[in-house]
């Protein structure tokens, strides 16, 4: 026996061993009238719970990484590093590709195949860095104006992505089932 199957086994018993270890206080009393308020109460109590100390009390620390101009060589191997689960996101997120934002950086992800929540954190980045900019050059409400701009763009953006990929759906080639299912 190995120790990952020695410790599976262990962490497979604790767990049975917790899953029945309420058992027989708790069905005598989920089997009364009461059952169902007393989920209701023990529920609301739980979330307010969960909302009252999941609050973050310190100042964000996070930055945006720094864009940088890279050759395409360079820029595709960058992407197909996003693309693979392997390469963590703290190693790429010293720097990104400038010039991927709006309509490509979303062709781009669904070219490359790149799973949804890198994706995502990828559009995150390039947006913040975005907002970023607009901020610099704006001062006051111009600096609001423009970003609420920025804001509708890319949200127009991304419907037309999703117009047109789901458009494409039911077309003889199957390049739209890559970009449903790649993720």
């Amino acid at each position: 026996m190995t120790s990952s199957s020695s410790h599976r086994d262990i962490v497979l018993t604790a767990l049975q061993n917790e899953q029945a270890s309420a058992r027989s206080s708790l069905v005598p009393s989920l089997k009364g009238k009461s059952a169902l308020p007393s989920l209701s109460s023990l529920f609301l109590t739980v979330l307010d719970k969960r909302q009252k100390y999941n609050r973050l009390t310190t100042p964000p620390t996070f930055k945006p990484p720094p864009r940088v101009t890279l050759p395409d060589m360079r820029r595709e191997a960058w992407l197909r590093d996003l693309a693979s689960p392997l390469v963590p996101l703290r190693r790429l997120s010293r720097t990104i590709p400038h010039g991927l934002k709006g309509p490509i950086l979303l062709d781009q992800c669904a070219a490359k195949s790149i799973p949804t929540a890198r994706a995502v954190w990828f559009a995150r980045c390039v947006g913040a860095n975005e907002l970023r900019g607009l901020k610099r050059k704006g001062v006051g409400s111009f600096a609001v104006g423009s970003e609420t701009k920025w804001l509708k763009e890319w949200t127009g953006q991304v419907t037309r992505f999703l117009e047109r990929t789901i458009s494409e759906c039911g077309s003889s080639s199957d390049l739209w089932k890559q970009k449903m299912v790649y993720a």
